[in-house]
């Protein structure tokens, strides 16, 4: 990533910071009540280290914060967490459009994605990990291009390493990741899937 890319991902981080600043002074709390707010709320103040009833991750994180920083800093604490994740979705979508048809690609990808008012929406929501899922998604997505079709055995491994994250942050991780999956699969499969190709898959 070059140095202009770089002020172009941290400016997007910033309206992102910004924008939800005010939106958070105008309509608080910091999301939106649901049933799963409520439950997830409740989840990360339990003092059983893991969680028996959501995929551990994204509560562990949020015990540790609160830990470090004190449960009457919430707001704040998972505002962080999301502008974490954000940095994240953006970094991987312009390694894909790079990845697919050079830097221009890539930086219109960040800014195309920043500007989906659903990012902004889904931030809101805690209980729902529909927002923390989106980097992991992309993460994945770029891993399997990196890959070039299982012929590359390291970005296959992180390929996978970035599916059980997916699972770590919500159950139904994989009825997201494998509709990407098994299009590489097929296309794989049509250009004439080689034995080394099927090792690194299966591993």
């Amino acid at each position: 990533m070059n140095k202009k890319t770089l002020i172009l991902l941290l400016s997007l981080t910033a309206i992102y910071i910004i924008g939800n600043l005010i939106w958070y002074q105008i309509n608080k709390p910091i999301f939106m009540l649901q049933p799963e707010s409520a439950l997830y709320f409740l989840d990360i103040l339990n003092p059983v280290l893991f969680s028996q009833i959501h995929p551990p991750l994204l509560p562990l994180i949020m015990k540790f914060l609160f830990y470090v920083f004190g449960i009457h800093n919430y707001a704040t604490i998972y505002m962080s967490v999301n502008i974490i994740f954000f940095i994240i979705s953006l970094f991987f979508i312009y390694k894909i459009g790079e990845k697919i048809n050079g830097i221009s690609c890539g930086r219109i990808s960040m800014i195309l994605f920043s500007s989906v008012p659903a990012i902004y929406g889904l931030s809101r929501f805690y209980g729902r990990q529909d927002f923390h899922i989106i980097s992991v998604l992309l993460m994945g997505i770029y891993f399997l291009i990196a890959s070039d079709f299982f012929k590359n055995q390291k970005w296959t491994i992180f390929y996978a390493v970035s599916l059980g994250t997916g699972l770590l942050l919500r159950e139904t991780f994989l009825g997201f990741a494998m509709p990407f999956l098994l299009f590489f699969i097929v296309l794989a499969i049509s250009r004439g899937i080689k034995k080394s190709q099927i090792c690194n898959l299966t591993i």
